[in-house]
């Protein structure tokens, strides 16, 4: 095998391709075809090359891509030599151990239909406004990924860790009906294939798909039933209203200053007050006291719920809106937080407030 290619162009298909203990396989022919793996997640992708001697390689995909950031010039050159891979640059030369090419555990292709195609940017929407509620431990399995859902002509996508709840929904391009759970650690690599316009999706046996103009990546399925936490946001409020999710933001973070996390494993407890002239935020522990009150037209009845700061901050983040509606359903019940085509809730915290 050798060849030269543009050094930009490789790096550009290995970004997303390169993550601990992945393996890079080069199928050289017309063209350079990758293919990466770690055993539970592939990535496939292709760059053009001057082909001088076709043939196949396998070498370790981080080393591969440390090599490509570092090495000068604009073209480098492959060589398989003396049973290493020779990785030459400018005036750089650098020798790669060869991994076993037959051992190479997967080989897929593009499948031969795609349930949906939606824009990379709701693709990135979804990730970004479910990401903080997805946990890979210290959660039952089913909750260990992101959760996505087609029916009735909507595609939901869910994260959910026991303690916080987010949702985002857009319209689906199709009446697929399906549901799948990816994986928390692969989300990321699918959020670093959204540069093009499109993104697709497909299911086949135990693998999720996603294929992008460039990149085609398989993901093993979470394989345990999600559980039912949407109803958390469809309970009745008996409080609820409209209010500045900036002001909201810096009330929480003056409050946690003094909010008890001593007895309280980690826990920044601060008190939520509903009234029907706005919002108080407060906390206190052994050291002060802190509050602070939000004017805002808040309709039903005054409620008063402990929460978890750092989770309240998430979903208002996450909402990436001025103005929030935020609902209540009673003591000890859910804080929910509603925006444009998403929903969250952070569930209440027993109070431990000191006297």
């Amino acid at each position: 095998m050798k060849l030269r290619t543009n050094k930009s162009d490789l790096l550009r298909a290995i970004k997303c391709m390169t993550f601990p203990k992945s393996t890079l396989l080069l199928e050289v022919d017309k063209d350079v075809v990758l293919t990466s793996t770690d055993g539970t997640v592939v990535i496939k992708s292709q760059v053009e090359a001057e082909v001088i001697r076709p043939g196949t390689s396998c070498v370790s995909g981080p080393i591969f891509h440390d090599i490509l950031t570092k090495i000068r010039g604009d073209v480098v050159g492959l060589e398989i030599k003396d049973g290493k891979m020779m990785v030459t640059g400018e005036r750089s030369r650098v020798a790669v151990a060869l991994l076993d090419a037959e051992a190479f555990p997967f080989q897929v292709e593009e499948p031969e239909e795609w349930i949906f195609t939606i824009d990379t940017q709701v693709m990135r929407e979804a990730i970004k406004k479910t990401a903080h509620a997805i946990k890979s431990d210290k959660v039952p399995m089913p909750l260990r990924g992101l959760y996505m859902e087609a029916e009735g002509g909507n595609l939901s996508f869910m994260g959910c860790d026991t303690k916080q709840f987010a949702l985002y929904q857009c319209e689906l391009p199709s009446e697929e009906k399906f549901n799948c759970i990816i994986p928390r650690e692969h989300i990321k690599l699918i959020e670093n294939m959204l540069e093009g316009k499109e993104i697709s999706f497909a299911l086949t046996n135990y693998f999720a798909v996603f294929g992008t103009e460039t990149h085609i990546l398989y993901t093993r399925t979470v394989n345990a039933a999600y559980p039912p936490a949407r109803k958390i946001i469809e309970k009745q409020r008996i409080c609820q209203g409209e209010i500045d999710s900036g002001e909201l933001i810096r009330a929480i973070e003056l409050a946690t200053i003094t909010a008890d996390a001593t007895n309280t494993k980690g826990v920044k407890e601060i008190h939520i007050t509903a009234r029907n002239d706005g919002i108080e935020v407060g906390a206190k522990n052994e050291l002060g006291t802190a509050s602070d009150i939000i004017s805002a037209e808040m309709t039903g009845e005054e409620v008063r719920v402990a929460y978890d700061a750092t989770n309240l901050i998430n979903a208002l983040k996450a909402v990436g809106k001025h103005t929030v509606q935020v609902g209540f359903s009673g003591r000890e019940e859910p804080m929910i937080i509603h925006g444009q085509g998403c929903d969250f809730a952070v569930v209440a915290v027993r109070s431990r407030e000191v006297s």
